[in-house]
């Protein structure tokens, strides 16, 4: 009996692996609480509070940065793809104007052409609508006026619409009315009959129609023909109204 005490006993007793084992496991333990105990000594202490704080704060305002830098990246390059390309064709009324002045939202080219008829326009409108910008301001007829040899302004024009259409099609053609001029007499009645045909025949075929009628005597220069300063400021101005709202 007494021999099988001792054995049992011994059987009880932790072997040194298990003994350093709940060593071990108690050590740990001890030090978790331990840790436990200075962190929440250390989130009572009101400094450390506000570091925390101030470094949650930067964090956030450096990441309100990051998406406000990238925000305006992205704006810039919508702004960029959104800039229409427009190309304004036409005599000589247009060498007063400057491209520069006329691109502050879109991208502006001006074709002037001195002396030039419709009929003339017609043709150099032809490598203009290859490039198939977004939109082609015509602003041309004013030299019909004077000629002798019967130019159909209204049919040359309408041809030109038609054919350019056909060229390019996702181009916006847009008319622009003669200015006043009072080189001859009873030139600007003509000016005005032919506005008026230009207004009727962009009601027909469906496309905008820039009006130059706010463009005075006291916009003309000395020859009554071509524009001053001051008409080349109301011109551009009219075209300015337009292209800033495409």
């Amino acid at each position: 009996m007494g021999n099988r005490r001792e054995r049992v006993d011994k059987e009880k007793e932790p072997t040194s692996n298990e003994t350093k084992n709940m060593d071990n496991k108690k050590m740990k333990e001890s030090q978790k609480n331990l840790l436990s105990k200075g962190n929440n000594a250390k989130s009572n202490d009101p400094r450390l509070q506000k570091n925390m704080q101030e470094k949650s704060i930067t964090t956030t305002n450096n990441e309100d940065g990051q998406e406000k830098r990238e925000k305006e990246k992205q704006d810039k390059r919508t702004k960029i793809n959104q800039r229409k390309n427009v190309t304004i064709i036409g005599d000589s009324i247009l060498n007063g104007l400057s491209e520069q002045g006329l691109r502050k939202k879109h991208n502006v080219k001006i074709r002037a052409h001195s002396g030039a008829t419709s009929y003339d326009i017609k043709d150099h409108m032809r490598p203009i609508a290859r490039r198939k910008p977004d939109y082609i301001i015509v602003h041309c007829g004013t030299n019909d006026l004077t000629k002798k040899d019967g130019i159909n302004t209204l049919e040359t024009i309408r041809e030109m619409i038609i054919e350019t259409k056909k060229e390019t099609p996702q181009t916006t053609i847009v008319l622009s009315t003669l200015t006043m001029r009072r080189d001859h007499e009873g030139m600007n009645k003509k000016v005005n009959n032919l506005n008026r045909d230009l207004k009727k025949l962009a009601v027909e075929i469906d496309i905008p129609i820039i009006d130059n009628s706010n463009i005075d005597i006291s916009c003309l220069s000395s020859r009554q023909l071509h524009l001053n300063r001051k008409g080349d400021s109301v011109l551009a101005r009219n075209f300015i109204r337009y292209i800033d709202n495409i």
